[in-house]
């Protein structure tokens, strides 16, 4: 039976809330205290009554003691009023002073009236009450001299006529009234502070009954805490430590540890929740494990050299492409910053780069000339990208680049495809009407000439029908080195196709000068080319064209070189003919 009781009473302990529980001890110290209560009631009381009186002679005595001090406030701004308006204007005299001192005079007057509500109140002393009569003198002088200062400022408002005698009138009336006040106030302060007085000396006459009910319930009051001391114990100490207990297993790394649920009461509910919550996070910290090896996995399996840079440029990370296209190790890299491994012409724009990232700018994709461990350089294309915390704000950078090398060589394969000849490696026509455009341009700023060869290989067709087209080709990368030994450096030379080659004479000053260098050409030329199928000769003919007495425009020119090398081509070849006009 007694068993039984036992688990009874534990089942209903376990099956409440804590409230319910706290209640039921409550009632059970309620009970027990009750009749203390009921004897202390009358104590109560009396004290009460004494502590009322106590403070409404504090209170006539704070009230007092305010009024006096707004009325020195008050008679401040007053003075300050009279004495300033004549100067800086009436406006603002009577915002920065009349005004104020209106509403020190109010609050004086709502003190006032406060203070005979305490003397007129039923359970007021007798003494409070004997101060009814002065208080209806002190309300009624105030009256008065309220008027007096109303009136005065109206006067002082008045802009028409002169009121100085007036108002000089109204200040000397406010003076007399103020001096009547004067001793009213002392009155009041005196009388309330031997209410005070009186409060006190009747206050210690309970003195010692109140020390004796104090005394009695102070014991009650530690009995209770006491018992409810044990009761939070009892309901408190076993569930927080399980709770402590299990987050410190968590915090360990026991993620398999559960808080142990005995109760249905907010302890139960919260270990319900802790024990949800511990599973969620597991659940997330797998799954952002599994994130984290996933990047991981791309970060370091990339093609492309990655970087997490700091916002002052310090290098964070790098993945093995990074470190093996850089050709530094780990420990290297981690003390770096991202401008020391930027070629020296191109610092300045890697930190006008990173400035704008940090200031939020988004920047292009764009090439950096990058340094490797060995001084060596290297061109890249790179990518930067903000990574953002929850607040938007930037943690770090994340750059991604690529070795574009490869890439740059082929461009400049296809940029010399484009210009250049691919047998002979001479200019092609492309690269022709490019450079005649800027020549004739110069030609036309500076005042000079510039001449165009336009020349042919006689006998060239016999070679390659008795040699073959390879032994063609070499006889005309033969005829591009040799004619380039006939040019300035800023002269150019082209192969325009098969055997037709453009020279174009930068500057000349006179016709002759293109004359010498024409007859140099037909004279080295005719001379024998060793090949690797044996000696040939062959010879030129070349037509002439000059800028700007024979055209404007670069077909033109061309043409007219064209069209006079054809004319010698068929009158002796082996010679050179400048075009003439019909």
């Amino acid at each position: 039976m007694k068993h039984q009781s036992k688990n009874l009473i534990s089942y209903w302990w376990n099956s409440r809330k804590i409230t319910e529980k706290f209640g039921a001890v409550f009632l059970l110290l309620l009970f027990i205290s009750g009749i203390q209560s009921i004897v202390s009631i009358s104590a109560f009381r009396v004290i009460g009554k004494s502590a009322e009186s106590a403070l409404a002679s504090l209170d006539t005595q704070r009230l007092s003691l305010e009024m006096s001090r707004d009325w020195e406030s008050m008679r401040n701004y007053e003075y300050r009023f009279f004495s300033q308006f004549p100067s800086i204007g009436f406006t603002e005299a009577k915002e920065h002073y009349a005004l104020p001192a209106g509403e020190k005079l109010s609050d004086i007057i709502r003190t006032g009236a406060a203070l005979r509500r305490l003397t007129t109140a039923p359970d007021a002393s007798d003494n409070l009450k004997s101060h009814n009569a002065l208080l209806q003198q002190f309300l009624s002088e105030l009256s008065k001299y309220a008027s007096e200062l109303e009136s005065a400022v109206q006067l002082a408002a008045d802009s028409t006529t002169d009121q100085t005698e007036n108002i000089k009138a109204k200040r000397e009336n406010l003076d007399i009234l103020a001096e009547s006040i004067k001793p009213l106030f002392t009155r009041l302060i005196l009388m309330t502070q031997n209410e005070v007085i009186f409060a006190q000396e009747k206050a210690k006459d309970t003195q010692q009954s109140v020390i004796l009910f104090l005394i009695l319930a102070n014991l009650l009051g530690f009995v209770l805490v006491g018992v409810i001391l044990l009761v939070f114990r009892k309901v408190l100490s076993g569930n927080v430590s399980d709770l402590t207990r299990a987050s410190a297993r968590i915090q360990a790394g026991h993620w398999d540890e559960r808080v142990k649920i005995s109760s249905v009461d907010e302890f139960g509910v919260i270990g319900t929740a802790f024990n949800q919550m511990v599973n969620s996070i597991q659940e997330r910290t797998y799954a952002l494990r599994e994130i984290e090896f996933r990047y991981q996995a791309l970060f370091n399996q990339s093609n492309d050299a990655v970087f997490l840079i700091g916002l002052d440029g310090k290098i964070l990370k790098a993945n093995q492409r990074a470190l093996s296209m850089y050709g530094y190790s780990p420990s290297e890299i981690s003390r770096m910053n991202i401008q020391e491994m930027v070629a020296d012409e191109e610092k300045k724009l890697a930190y006008q780069s990173l400035e704008k990232l940090v200031s939020g700018t988004d920047l292009p994709v764009f090439e950096y000339t990058m340094c490797k461990s060995d001084g060596s350089t290297f061109p890249v294309e790179i990518s930067f990208t903000r990574v953002l915390n929850e607040l938007g704000e930037p943690l770090y950078f994340q750059s991604v680049s690529r070795d574009i090398s490869e890439r740059k060589k082929v461009e400049e394969q296809l940029r010399f495809m484009a210009m250049y000849d691919p047998l002979t490696g001479l200019p092609n026509r492309t690269h022709l009407y490019a450079y005649l455009e800027k020549a004739m341009f110069n030609a036309d700023r500076e005042q000079h000439m510039l001449a165009v060869f336009f020349m042919d290989l006689d006998g060239f067709k016999q070679v390659n029908d008795s040699f073959g087209h390879e032994q063609g080709d070499q006889l005309l990368k033969l005829v591009g080195q040799k004619l380039m030994t006939f040019v300035r450096q800023s002269d150019l030379v082209a192969r325009v196709g098969g055997d037709e080659f453009i020279i174009v004479l930068e500057v000349i000053h006179k016709k002759q000068d293109a004359a010498l260098v024409a007859e140099k050409i037909i004279n080295n030329l005719s001379e024998p080319f060793q090949l690797e199928a044996g000696t040939v000769q062959i010879s030129t003919s070349l037509g002439i064209s000059l800028y700007s007495d024979h055209g404007e425009k670069i077909e033109t020119l061309i043409q007219q070189a064209d069209q006079a090398m054809y004319q010698i081509k068929g009158e002796t070849k082996n010679g050179y003919k400048f075009f003439e006009k019909h």
